[in-house]
């Protein structure tokens, strides 16, 4: 009888310690510049960060934005900072909508050079 309480005091514990865990990324710092990252812009009242991840051309959807200007630091919609110096990132590049995505993580695309690259929410415009 007490191997049998031993035994399922111990799965017990593991499965409470197993269920505590949690293998989800933790969120980026807003106004953090992630070594990932390769570089912000301003849309729609968010600002987006654009990641080193490319989007796959099915993904997209229609065009809904233009970057503006690229700025040392972002205050309007349509501003860009650039925080890798081989991002080809430019006044006029485009902003697409992704099709069917989760909408609890706003994600949009821009097109640089031919390549559509994620941009993920990171905070609102202030």
């Amino acid at each position: 009888m007490r191997l049998i309480l031993k035994s399922m005091f111990i799965l017990i514990t593991i499965v409470s310690l197993a269920a505590c865990s949690t293998t989800e990324e933790p969120r980026k710092i807003i106004g953090e510049t992630p070594s990932e990252s390769k570089g912000a812009f301003a849309f729609d009242g968010s600002v987006y960060t654009i990641e080193r991840g490319k989007v796959l051309v099915e993904d997209v959807g229609k065009e809904i934005g233009e970057i503006k200007a690229i700025v040392d630091e972002i205050k309007e919609n349509g501003e860009a900072e650039k925080y890798d110096s081989t991002l080809n990132l430019q006044a006029g590049t485009k902003i697409f909508e992704i099709i069917e995505q989760d909408r609890s993580n706003p994600v949009v695309a821009i097109k640089i050079d031919d390549t559509y690259y994620g941009a993920i929410f990171n905070s609102t415009l202030q």
